[in-house]
């Protein structure tokens, strides 16, 4: 019975810090319904601009504007930095500041709340970014 309720108390804890699936921003885009609502963790090419804040699967992919296969950004107001060192800055100039960079997001998705027009592949309010580190 001890063992029982040790068992029991270990799964309820677990499941309290469930872990976000990483997924490829490519499977996340094709396969959005499978995670509309749900937090993931998610790396790509950041942009940032007048009208854009966006994270595409790659440098080229930014370049000619393919915002189909990419994820509108934004930020939650107590998003975490990971990586990243104080510099007085606030969360968006932050994030403008990695513009033209990998980074990892962790944040819930949306296939609806895309972005102002309504063009991107979906949007993601970010709870967690990770500058992306070069190996």
């Amino acid at each position: 019975m001890r063992l029982a309720l040790i068992f029991l108390l270990f799964f309820m804890v677990a499941c309290e810090n469930k872990i976000s699936p990483s997924v490829s921003l490519m499977y996340l885009v094709v396969n959005g319904n499978r995670y509309d609502g749900s937090e993931v963790i998610v790396t790509g090419y950041y942009q940032s601009g007048l009208d854009e804040s966006a994270l595409y699967f790659s440098k080229d992919q930014a370049d000619y504007g393919m915002v189909k296969d990419a994820i509108w950004i934004n930020l939650d107001e107590d998003v975490y930095w990971q990586n990243f060192p104080e510099d007085g800055l606030g969360d968006k100039a932050r994030l403008q500041s990695l513009s033209g960079k990998y980074i990892t997001v962790e944040g819930v998705y949306t296939m609806r709340d895309r972005d102002d027009v309504g063009v991107f592949g979906g949007s993601m309010v970010a709870t967690r970014v990770i500058v992306t580190r070069k190996r």
